[in-house]
């Protein structure tokens, strides 16, 4: 049954949802991700609500957060880690107003060991990679291409490619009004 209370209650959220939507979409927002054991994504509105989250899982191996700038996606954030720890991948992708991706950020940690800055150029889904660095973490020397192992994950060329983004896309209205939106977990 439709009481007038219950029309009043979702009329005051979905002016809320819209009202932080509109206040916060010209300038600046975030969507925070985690993918936990299962590889279930959930998205969150606020860095808080997806910390609490983290901390309940005993590992979180895949994390992500999603930039948004003048109501645009900018940039996306994705964190790796491998189940050991023995290395961990910081990736920034970048966004172009045209809403496909144009660049990526790379860092490999190898824990204790070195760290990798890697540029590549993302055009026509294609990526190229225009730079590779490696310094020793002890020593900040230079590290020959080849000299240690490096894990190779796959450049993402197009956002549909983020596992997320069916996520973000389809049940972004969720994710304002709830705070949260995970995928199904069949």
């Amino acid at each position: 049954m439709v009481t007038k209370a219950r029309v009043m209650v979702a009329v005051g959220l979905l002016c809320s949802v819209a009202t932080w939507s509109a206040a916060q979409a010209p300038s600046h927002r975030s969507v925070y991700l985690l993918a936990g054991e299962n590889e279930k994504w959930c998205a969150f509105r606020t860095e808080e609500l997806w910390t609490t989250s983290k901390a309940a899982l005993k590992s979180a191996p895949l994390v992500a957060r999603i930039d948004y700038t003048n109501r645009r996606v900018a940039s996306v954030f994705l964190t790796t880690v491998d189940d050991t720890g023995d290395w961990t991948i910081y990736d920034k992708y970048v966004i172009g107003k045209n809403a496909q991706l144009s660049s990526l950020e790379r860092t490999i940690d190898l824990t204790g060991q070195m760290k990798v800055q890697e540029s590549w150029i993302i055009k026509d889904r294609k990526a190229v990679k225009m730079k590779s660095v490696g310094r020793s973490i002890s020593t900040n020397e230079v590290i020959p291409d080849g000299t240690v192992w490096l894990p190779t994950p796959a450049v993402i060329t197009e956002p549909r490619g983020f596992p997320f983004w069916p996520l973000v896309t389809d049940r972004a209205l969720e994710i304002l009004s709830t705070g949260r939106a995970c995928e199904n977990q069949n």
